[in-house]
């Protein structure tokens, strides 16, 4: 099973690349949204419309929550895959499937793989490596070249032409 979700997650990024490389960005990013609404509203309403009068109101509150989060994670993979499809598949999944197994094996220990702590210690340096590198250049993608006009010292050009070879 999780051979095929890598697949499709592969897939999904090769789409998302190819839509917004013909539209651009905020546009992919609106029919993305917008699609996933109407799909999920046709094949899973009919399943709970009888739950949703008995459903407490705090349940919606997490339920919001973890949509503006996973939507904040959404439009930031989104942006890294409008520059790289496979760089950024594999720094979003790497770390995040790693630490998925680490905590999963806290659960149950019999998924954890048995090496020494320095190995884990090695894979958790690496995963935050690679997430503060995502993070960072999201964020310099998205707030720093958009407020370096008025802020001028955070304009990135100056370090971006810099030759370092």
């Amino acid at each position: 099973m999780g051979i095929l979700f890598m697949f499709v997650l592969s897939i999904k990024s090769i789409l998302i690349n190819l839509a917004i490389s013909q539209t651009d960005y905020w546009t992919a990013t609106l029919w993305m949204g917008l699609l996933a609404i109407i799909f999920s509203f046709i094949f899973l309403y009919p399943k709970f419309k009888d739950e949703l009068p008995r459903t407490k109101f705090e349940s919606y509150l997490r339920v919001g929550l973890l949509s503006i989060i996973g939507g904040i994670g959404d439009l930031a993979a989104f942006k890294a895959f409008e520059d790289n499809v496979s760089i950024s598949s594999v720094i979003i999944s790497l770390p995040l499937s790693m630490l998925m197994a680490f905590f999963l094996a806290i659960w149950k220990p019999s998924l954890l793989e048995k090496h020494p702590l320095k190995v884990y210690l090695v894979r958790f340096l690496a995963a935050a490596i690679m997430i503060w590198s995502i993070t960072a250049c999201i964020i310099n993608c998205c707030f720093v070249s958009s407020f370096s006009r008025y802020l001028p010292f955070l304009n990135p050009e100056p370090l971006l032409s810099l030759k370092l070879i």
